[in-house]
């Protein structure tokens, strides 16, 4: 059996775009849910939703690959950069084979 170890941690989500803003945010109550802005809910019979607001992909990635990418890559890169940093990891160093990451998309 191989062991997994988890050396670093990073997030985009509706309560926090990194792990500092994250858990300030969890701790005091704060709740993502809001009314939904990313499109027109007019239609719809529900008009709330957790939607990640305020993040922008460019600051991870050139705007040629967030214009050729789907958001779930927009929110993915900027944590996966934030649990590479976080657990300290220099890839030129690493077996980056030997390197991964287990993302949730819920």
């Amino acid at each position: 059996m191989q062991r997994v170890v988890v050396t670093g941690m990073g997030t985009v989500c509706p309560i926090g775009l990194n792990i500092e803003e994250y858990w300030k945010n969890l701790s005091a109550g704060k709740s993502g849910v809001g009314l939904i802005s990313k499109f027109d809910a007019t239609d719809y019979p529900v008009k709330v939703a957790a939607e990640v607001k305020g993040l922008d992909p460019t600051r991870h990635m050139d705007l040629k690959t967030v214009e050729r990418t789907t958001r779930t890559i927009h929110l993915v890169v900027p944590a996966a950069k934030e649990a590479v940093a976080s657990a300290g990891l220099d890839m030129a160093r690493e077996q980056a084979e030997r390197v991964g990451i287990v993302s949730a998309n819920l």
